[in-house]
């Protein structure tokens, strides 16, 4: 199998999951924890894959980068939250992917906001993956409070049994103290 009949591959494989997230009723979710178990999966597969071809400009892949933008604004903050995520595993290309999670910093709380895990923070902490340098711009806002409440909520309920992802976390908190001390 040479390079493009790969590449096809990958692109149809990409189509499927796309077309199976668009069949979804997002305003009626019949069977929220099925559906929002495959959405979740799903967006992440797609901006994952998104990531690892190269945006490249195709209807497909400017599809797909839309519509978790636009997701980021669904009603159900479930789905705006897992969009927000996923839009970190798309990257930063192209840039309105980028842009859109850096609005989402400086946005108000929704009023259907999870108490202790707000959107904002949860884009600036996508940003601060990305691109920490940037995610330095929003250290005075409300997001950076949040954040850091968060990291710490997570970090002091013991929330991972993960050591990969309690290093994550321990690097977040470092990030955090260093920005606070500067």
């Amino acid at each position: 199998m040479d390079t493009n009949d790969l590449l096809k591959s990958d692109h149809e494989d990409l189509a499927e999951i796309f077309r199976a997230c668009c069949a979804i009723d997002l305003v009626n979710i019949a069977d929220p924890s099925k559906e929002m178990g495959f959405l979740t999966v799903a967006l992440h597969r797609m901006a994952r894959y998104v990531n690892e071809l190269g945006h490249d400009g195709s209807q497909l892949h400017s599809a797909i980068t839309n519509f978790l933008i636009d997701l980021t604004d669904h009603s159900a903050i479930e789905v705006a939250c897992t969009a927000t995520y996923a839009l970190a595993d798309h990257g930063a290309t192209p840039a309105r992917a980028f842009d859109r999670l850096c609005e989402l910093i400086t946005s108000e709380l929704r009023d259907d906001e999870h108490p202790v895990v707000t959107m904002r923070a949860i884009a600036l902490r996508m940003v601060r993956r990305l691109d920490p340098e940037i995610a330095t711009q929003y250290v005075a806002t409300a997001a950076f409070q949040e954040y850091k409440r968060i990291v710490d909520h997570w970090i002091n309920s013991g929330a991972s049994k993960c050591e990969d992802i309690n290093r994550e976390l321990r690097a977040e908190k470092s990030w955090i103290q260093f920005q606070e001390d500067r």
